[in-house]
């Protein structure tokens, strides 16, 4: 799943998402420099969980962090 692909990659990785729907059963929270690329903006969609963002990106204090998400739709769902 995108959340433990995340916890998993290194500092500057790429995040590789295939084709079709990845529904989120919680929002995924990146703490650090990373890319998720999917395969198009119509191939990938990221469909968040009912009533919460589908991710959030947070720097540690006095920090910061640099997300890039690209090819990828991001798709948020009422609660």
């Amino acid at each position: 799943d995108l959340a433990a692909a995340l916890a998993a990659a290194p500092e500057g990785a790429t995040v590789a998402l295939s084709r079709g729907v990845h529904t989120l059963a919680a929002t995924v929270h990146i703490a650090r420099d990373v890319t998720v690329r999917g395969a198009g903006p119509a191939e990938t969609t990221l469909d968040g969980p009912p009533g919460a963002p589908a991710v959030a990106v947070a720097a540690p204090e006095g920090g910061s962090v640099a997300a890039t998400l690209a090819g990828v739709t991001v798709r948020a769902r009422a609660s």
